[in-house]
């Protein structure tokens, strides 16, 4: 059994949303959700500068650059 668009669209859609789900998460646990809606800029720096979250945001953008790749690939293989 090779691979199938069904395996393509569920790699597509961990890659997407995975880490935004753990991004979102994270800050749930540590407390960090409630700078999410704050105006104030020290709020933000806040969550800009905390290691796990520069992390997650780096895995994010991986993620989406993999999920583009995906995509590529699930629509050459159906034309």
């Amino acid at each position: 059994m090779g691979l199938t668009n069904v395996h393509l669209l569920y790699g597509m859609l961990v890659c997407a949303f995975g880490p935004v789900i753990l991004m979102v998460v994270y800050a749930l646990f540590t407390g960090q959700l409630r700078y999410f809606f704050s105006n104030k800029d020290i709020a933000r720096d806040r969550i800009a500068t905390s290691r796990v979250m520069r992390i997650l945001g780096k895995v994010a953008v991986i993620g989406f650059l993999i999920y583009c790749g995906l995509l590529a690939v699930l629509v050459a293989t159906s034309l």
